[in-house]
C-alpha cells in the first residue's frame, strides 16, 4: 500500500510538471510577441519620422529654388538642399525595409496576427510599488521556478520510492492439488520474502543524489530570478526617466530648428546651419520616440513576468488563452 501511494503521487507530479511546461511555453510566447511587437513599432515610428523629414526637406528645397530664381540663393545652397533630401529619402527607404522585416518576423512567428494600420503610442507610466512587491509577484508566478520546485518534489518522491523498494514485498501463495483420483489431496502454503541487494541500495543513493541536485538547481533558479526581477524594475524606472529627458531635449531642439528656419527665411543664417538644425531635430525626435517605446516595453515586460499583462497560467481557461 505504501508503494502504491508513492506511485500515485509520482504520477500526479508528472501531470503537474506537464502543466507547468505548458504555462512556461505560453509565457515564452508572450515574451516573444512583446519583443516582436515593439521591434515592429520602433521601425514603424522611425519610418514615420523619416517620412516627415522628407516632406519638410522637399518644402525647403522648393523654397531654395524660388530664392535662387529670385537671385537670393546660390547654386551651392540648392545642391546642399538636394543632398539633404537625398539622404533623408535614403533613410526613409532603409526604415521601410527594416519595418517590412519586422512585419515578416511577426507574421512568421504568429501567423494569425493582424497588425493595425494606425497605432497611437501610449504615454510612459511610472512603475508603482516597491522592489519587494515586484519580486514577490514575479517569483510567485514564475514557471521556471515552479518547474524547478516540481522537479525537486519529483525526485523527493522518487527517493522515497527507492527507499521503499529496499523493504521486501512478501508474497503469500496457496496451492491445492488433487492426485490419484482424489485419493490424495494436497494443500500447500508458501511465503517468499526477497532480500534487497546492492542494486536497490545503489538505486536509492542515485535517487538521493538527484534529489540533492534538484534542490541546488531550485535554489539557483530562485537566486537568478530575484536578480532578474530587480533588474527589470530598475530598467523600467530608468527607461521612464530617460523617456522624459529625451522628450524635453527633443522639444528644445525642435524649437531651435524652427527658429533657425525663420532666421534663414530672413537671411540671417545660411542653408548649412538650417540643414544641420533640421538633422539634429530629426535625431532628437527619433531618440525621444525610441526612449518612449523603451519605457513602455520595459513596464509591459515587468507586468508580463508578474502575470498582470496577459493570462498565461496553464490552469486558466483555455478560452482566455485563445482570445488573448
Amino acid at each position: 500500500p505504501g508503494k502504491s501511494a508513492l506511485d500515485k503521487q509520482l504520477g500526479e507530479q508528472g501531470v503537474t510538471q506537464a502543466r507547468l511546461a505548458y504555462g512556461d511555453a505560453l509565457h515564452e510566447a508572450g515574451r516573444t510577441l512583446l519583443k516582436g511587437w515593439f521591434a515592429w513599432l520602433r521601425e514603424r515610428q522611425q519610418g514615420m519620422q523619416w517620412q516627415g523629414q522628407v516632406a519638410s526637406l522637399k518644402e525647403q528645397l522648393q523654397a531654395v529654388e524660388k530664392r535662387k530664381k529670385a537671385g537670393d540663393a546660390s547654386k551651392l545652397e540648392q545642391m546642399s538642399a538636394e543632398a539633404a533630401l537625398s539622404q533623408a529619402e535614403s533613410g526613409l527607404a532603409q526604415a521601410k525595409f527594416r519595418e517590412q522585416g519586422a512585419v515578416t518576423e511577426l507574421e512568421r512567428r504568429f501567423p494569425g496576427i493582424q497588425l493595425p494600420a494606425q497605432v497611437a503610442l501610449s504615454e510612459p507610466q511610472v512603475v508603482e510599488q516597491d522592489a519587494a512587491y515586484w519580486r514577490e509577484q514575479i517569483v510567485e508566478h514564475n514557471h521556471e521556478l515552479a518547474a524547478a520546485r516540481a522537479d525537486t518534489r519529483r525526485w523527493q518522491l522518487a527517493l522515497s520510492r527507492a527507499e521503499a523498494d529496499q523493504t521486501p514485498d512478501p508474497a503469500l501463495g496457496l496451492r491445492y492439488a488433487n492426485e490419484r483420483g482424489g485419493e490424495e489431496r494436497i494443500v500447500g502454503l508458501s511465503v517468499s520474502i526477497p532480500f534487497g541487494g546492492r542494486g536497490r541500495a545503489a538505486a536509492t543513493e542515485g535517487a538521493r543524489a538527484q534529489y540533492e541536485m534538484a534542490s541546488y538547481r531550485e535554489a539557483a533558479v530562485l537566486a537568478k530570478l530575484e536578480g532578474e526581477a530587480e533588474n527589470l524594475l530598475n530598467g523600467a524606472k530608468a527607461s521612464y526617466s530617460s523617456a522624459l529627458s529625451a522628450r524635453e531635449a527633443a522639444q528644445r531642439i525642435s524649437a531651435s530648428a524652427e527658429l533657425m528656419a525663420r532666421a534663414y527665411a530672413l537671411g540671417e543664417h545660411g542653408i548649412a546651419e538650417l540643414l544641420l538644425a533640421k538633422r539634429q531635430a530629426l535625431e532628437a525626435n527619433l531618440a525621444a520616440t525610441l526612449a518612449q517605446l523603451d519605457a513602455i516595453e520595459a513596464r509591459y515586460r515587468l507586468l508580463l513576468d508578474a502575470h498582470q499583462l496577459w493570462p498565461i497560467d496553464a490552469d486558466e481557461h483555455e478560452g482566455e488563452h485563445a482570445q488573448h
